[in-house]
């Protein structure tokens, strides 16, 4: 920061820069783990491909 304190509006923008990549990070991990999980699931049936999904709405909320 050198001698000066950081002005508002700078520490502002750090902390929106920080949080939207952590979310963009977050949000990209799992989307990626729900795309392997579901491509380990493609061979099931319909009826198992069902409740699997049921399944993986419980964990994502």
């Amino acid at each position: 920061w050198g001698r000066f304190p950081p002005h508002t509006s700078e520490v502002r923008a750090l902390v929106v820069k920080v949080a939207s990549d952590f979310w963009r990070w977050h949000l990209t991990e799992n989307l990626r783990r729900l795309l392997e999980v579901s491509q380990q699931f493609e061979h099931l049936d319909w009826g198992e491909q069902g409740l699997f999904e049921l399944r993986l709405l419980n964990i994502i909320y």
